[in-house]
């Protein structure tokens, strides 16, 4: 599969904006010194819950993934521009990450 397709294919964004989650609940557990019993205390959650959370099983309502974003101390800020935009923008970025490899 060509990367203009997996990035027209709701996975993708569904993949990295879980990621994207996960390194912020990482970041604001390491920043604050807590565990993950800690943190489903601090987000009033069970830590079955926090469990799904680290790994990427879950399939959050977007009102979910705003008040999580808001818990970590983050603004959700999205930007919707064309996909023709954003390859063209990706290509760009990934020959720019190539020269600085060589």
């Amino acid at each position: 599969m060509k990367k203009e397709e997996l990035i027209k294919s709701v996975e993708y964004w569904d993949t990295n904006y879980k990621i994207d989650l996960y390194q912020l609940a990482e970041k604001f557990m390491q920043e604050n010194n807590m565990n993950r019993t800690q943190l489903a205390n601090y987000l009033g959650v069970t830590k079955g819950y926090v469990s799904q959370l680290l790994n990427g099983n879950y399939d959050h309502k977007m009102s979910k993934f705003f008040e999580l974003c808001l818990a970590f101390g983050v603004a959700p800020v999205f930007k919707f521009i064309s996909i023709e935009e954003f390859v063209k923008n990706d290509t760009l970025k990934s020959k720019a990450k190539k020269k600085l490899v060589v």
